[in-house]
């Protein structure tokens, strides 16, 4: 190999630099895994200078997880509910806490039962 020394991942992703070309996708409940759950992906984001998508799902609110990491670049990944009120209430939210885009989910028109999460 030749001229590997100084290698610049760096990329952007809607205008927004990132210092890789990989982000973290939108996981659901998080604090299931980990007390700290969306809040700890969004630091560990800032910390590599990468994006975080957050769930419509997540077990962390927008309010916290945008408190908790300022400087991360968030996007925030939504369903269309029947109740459009809560839709446009959750992506108000999420523009009012700096949230740079919406990651629209529009694969799942019906959702299936989820034992093992009941359980849980």
């Amino acid at each position: 190999l030749r001229g590997v020394k100084s290698v610049d991942l760096s990329t952007s992703v809607q205008g927004e630099r990132i210092t890789m070309p990989v982000c973290v996708a939108p996981t659901a409940m998080q604090r299931m895994a980990s007390d700290d759950g969306e809040v700890a992906t969004a630091r560990a984001c800032g910390t590599a200078g990468t994006l975080m998508t957050l769930s419509s799902w997540a077990t962390s609110s927008v309010e916290e997880v945008a408190a908790s990491a300022p400087n991360t670049l968030r996007w925030f990944q939504l369903y269309i509910y029947k109740d459009r009120v809560l839709t446009q209430r959750l992506v108000e939210r999420a523009e009012r806490e700096g949230f740079k885009a919406i990651a629209l989910t529009v694969d799942a028109p019906a959702l299936g039962q989820r034992y093992a999460d009941a359980r849980n």
